[in-house]
């Protein structure tokens, strides 16, 4: 097979460091010196080590540059004319001189070649961090080269090393010449020396590197609790740091990931693991005075009372084991590992050491509050009627468990998601579920128009005649979190379309007022209980995380990892692009240029939808990071069709019953109508992509239209029906997207508007994926539609990757999706199938 690759030619040529001759080799023109270290002798005291090995010192060519913080600044060199570069004579004491230089080749697309190094001095090179190729001795000329290696590279910017070692009475100073040697001409995959330009954003990117995962305050405001996982390789750690409110870092542990605020005092509690047992211990916040709380600990979630003296302790139930040769279903979703267990909850009260069960039965229970004075709870019962939508019901109890007095709030209500004692109100409740809870009294919809559940409305529920009213029947964004402020006032975070946002909501006066923050996407938020900052994360369309507090309206930025980690990248470029329907709906969207971008070029577009009930987040980081798939040279499109909450209960109610329509068209029309009003896409080669929902989504768009050159559908639904009965949220998820609907009573639905009973529309070539453990979309969707399709004789490919569920997580195999999904799109959008070749073979077209 021969491998094609490309050197980059571009308008911009002259800011690249880059010569070229007549035989397409690339010579290094500048490079980074990071520094001459002169070597200390080393005392040998025998032969060989235990391990075997004679003392070399020439073996510290082969160690990689350790990540330390250098001192001494770096220094720009430049090449002669025929691309040799000189060391500096420098004398050294010591054994020797070794100097470290650093430069990086760049890929817009995949690309394969060689690098090669000439000289005659000691040399190691290494890229991305691994030694590819090394000379331990000076060679005896320098007119062929004395390192190379070959090169199969990602599409980003690669950090290359060159290492040089002088001995001490080696008679020439060390110089050397870099080559880079490319298989073809293509422009977008080619290899190019770049040392001024920051790197385009990669999959490395996104897979190294800190991110930010919670932010909690101590009850009093003065201290905050800031947890994080740092990406290094294939491996993840999770650390966490401990500043005071005014943002001063005074503690950074990996124990305190799991470390939570007392609810009244400002310690810390935490569960240690001594041998078999666990121990639940607090401290002061500079890990002072210990104290042990509970020896041992049982296994199960624990919550502490609001004055601290009570431990609400959750176990489970275990249930006899099921037979492993014969299995009797008692259950549609006895499937689900753990379903016939049950949770319950003890109290143990830390002042005698008793305790005592709190719950007790069949059903399924959660502690939903505490009551902050009373210490009262609510708690919710589930259950389920198969016989009648939506199948989970739940009823509310208030308990007294001092008294033991129960009060009966509601029963066999529906879509609740949250309920919370308000500070300071014993008469209500405040309870977040969808427009349909309490007979649909939330719900802006005519009537007996069913409203999508995934729509989260806030209710002021009265205990007294056990009413509801709904507090934002009005306001279109949908709530996903609250928490109430020293005031009694809520702070709702709440999704805007695009965007996730914070607002107050006074009870009392019945107003919600948005505030401002710097961030499109508050990914967390936390509150203290007396007065104080808020403190919360997040990241833009164009930026990583940052952390910040808010004093009084004013944001003061705690730690911007953002700009640690784009140190050294290009900055993605983002414009909105709103198409408006026929018939007046607005259909936000928003695309992504190439890095370089070129008005008068033509560039390949992509674009990504989920389609289903949630709406896509302007967000520069993620699984499907539009700004990594920009940096390969496309224009990149997302948008939120009709069905997604956050756009009013409405937009959100389209979701039902729908099934492709009119989704796709909304999709199709909308990618027409960016390509007709920008000239620089390139229309006959435009990809599409999504996954679950927005799997199915892209293979139903491949029977509706021919306007895409290449689809890629993730954990794809292919037939409805099939979905529905062997999912394990398959017949949950269709009481909103098939609501009312069955497979034997609306087959206009479940047949017509399946991909899979309309494959023989489908031309587009169609790369589908799918975890081979797939337990919320069945591996068999996919199998199914690619046994279809190639009856047919389409262009299909599908590729599985074992253990995986519905998301592919495990680090080896996450690259490779990614990389599939990446090689797909450059095979039929840039006519390179260089990259799909050397993942999985060529055809003999290809070869």
């Amino acid at each position: 097979m021969k491998q094609k690759l490309f050197i980059l030619l571009s308008a911009c040529l002259p800011m690249f460091a880059w010569g070229q001759s007549e035989k397409q080799e690339t010579f290094l023109r500048e490079i980074t010196s990071l520094g001459d270290t002169s070597l200390p002798y080393t005392l040998v005291h025998g032969k060989k080590n235990v391990q075997g090995e004679t003392f070399s010192i020439a073996n510290l060519l082969t160690e990689a540059p350790p990540r330390v913080r250098r001192t001494g600044p770096n220094e720009s060199l430049k090449a002669l004319e025929d691309g040799w570069f000189f060391s500096k004579d420098i004398s050294s004491e010591g054994v020797g001189l070794l100097s470290t230089y650093r430069f990086t080749i760049e890929n817009e697309g995949y690309a394969t070649g060689k690098i090669e190094v000439y000289g005659r001095a000691r040399m190691s090179l290494f890229i991305d961090g691994k030694c590819v190729a090394s000379q331990k001795e000076l060679a005896s000329q320098d007119s062929v080269p004395q390192l190379f290696a070959s090169l199969k590279l990602r599409p980003g910017g690669h950090n290359v090393y060159l290492k040089t070692l002088h001995l001490t009475g080696d008679s020439l100073s060390p110089k050397f010449k870099v080559v880079l040697k490319t298989d073809s001409t293509t422009a977008t995959s080619g290899l190019s020396f770049n040392e001024k330009l920051l790197k385009p954003l990669s999959l490395d990117y996104m897979m190294s590197g800190s991110s930010l995962q919670g932010v909690r305050l101590s009850p009093s405001g003065r201290y905050a609790l800031v947890t994080y996982a740092a990406r290094r390789g294939l491996k993840t750690d999770y650390s966490a740091r401990l500043y005071t409110k005014d943002g001063k870092l005074i503690r950074e542990s990996k124990e305190l990931v799991s470390a939570r605020w007392m609810p009244k005092s400002d310690r810390l509690y935490m569960i240690r693991t001594q041998g078999k047992e666990r121990v639940l211990f607090s401290q002061k916040p500079d890990g002072s005075d210990e104290q042990i709380l509970v020896d041992p600990l049982p296994e199960g979630a624990i919550r502490f009372s609001p004055d601290e003296q009570v431990i609400y302790l959750q176990e489970e139930a275990k249930a006899a084991p099921k037979d492993d040769k014969v299995q009797r279903m008692q259950d549609p979703d006895d499937r689900m590992p753990g379903w016939r267990n049950r949770p319950y909850w003890k109290r143990l009260d830390l002042n005698s050491g008793t305790t005592m069960p709190l719950t007790f039965g069949s059903s399924y229970v959660a502690l939903m509050d505490i009551h902050p004075v009373s210490g009262k709870l609510l708690i919710q019962g589930a259950t389920k009627d198969w016989t009648e939508q939506p199948y989970s019901f739940s009823s509310l109890y208030e308990f007294d468990p001092i008294t033991g007095k129960t009060d009966t709030l509601f029963t066999k209500e529906i879509d609740i998601a949250s309920v919370s004692y308000i500070p300071n109100d014993d008469q209500h409740l405040l309870i977040l579920g969808s427009p349909n809870a309490f007979d649909g009294v939330g719900s802006t919809l005519p009537k007996g128009r069913w409203a999508n559940s995934y729509e989260r409305e806030a209710f002021l529920f009265r205990k007294s005649d056990k009413r509801a009213i709904c507090l934002t029947m009005q306001f279109d964004p949908t709530i996903e979190q609250i928490q109430f402020d020293y005031k009694g006032d809520v702070i709702l975070q709440a999704t805007d379309g695009a965007l996730q946002k914070l607002y107050t909501l006074n009870i009392k006066r019945k107003e919600i007022t948005p505030i401002i923050l710097s961030e499109d996407q508050v990914s967390q938020y936390s509150l203290p209980k007396e007065k104080g900052d808020l403190w919360y994360f997040g990241q833009s369309a164009a930026n990583a995380d940052k952390l910040y507090r808010v004093h009084n309206g004013k944001e003061t930025l705690v730690w911007d990892l953002d700009a640690e980690k784009m140190k050294g990248f290009i900055r993605p470029e983002v414009h909105n692009f709103t198409y408006t329907t026929p018939e007046g709906t607005p259909i936000e969207g928003w695309y992504y240029l190439p890095p370089h971008f070129d008005a008068n070029k033509k560039y390949p577009l992509l674009v990504y939808y989920y389609g289903g009930t949630i709406a896509s987040k302007k967000r520069m980081e993620g699984t499907y990071s539009p700004a990594m798939y920009a940096a390969q040279g496309y224009v990149v499109y997302i948008l939120n069709p009709s069905g997604c909450t956050g756009y009013g209960q409405e937009f959100a109610a389209r979701h039902l019953n729908a099934w492709g329509e009119p989704t796709a068209t909304e999709i199709i029309e909308a990618v027409r109508s960016l390509c007709a009003q920008n000239s620089f896409i390139n229309a006959e080669k435009i990809g599409c992509f999504g996954a679950s929902y927005g799997g199915f989504m892209t293979q139903y768009l491949q029977t509706r239209t021919d306007l895409f050159a290449a689809a890629v559908s993730h954990a794809g639904i292919s037939s409805i029906t099939n979905y529905w009965g062997s999912g394990y949220w398959g017949m949950g998820y269709s009481t909103v997207a098939s609501a009312h609907s069955y497979p034997w009573s609306h087959r206009s639905t479940f047949v017509d508007q399946s991909p899979l009973f309309n494959a023989e529309k489908i031309h587009t070539p169609l790369l589908l994926l799918h975890g081979d453990s797939d337990t919320n979309v069945p591996t068999a969707e996919s199998i199914n539609m690619y046994n279809a399709l190639k009856v047919l004789g389409r262009e299909v490919e599908l590729i599985t990757f074992t253990g995986e569920d519905h998301f592919i997580l495990e680090p080896e195999r996450r690259i490779r999706w990614t990389e599939s999904i990446f090689a797909w799109f450059a095979r039929w959008l840039k006519d390179e199938p260089t990259w799909w070749n050397d993942l999985y073979g060529a055809k003999e077209e290809d070869q």
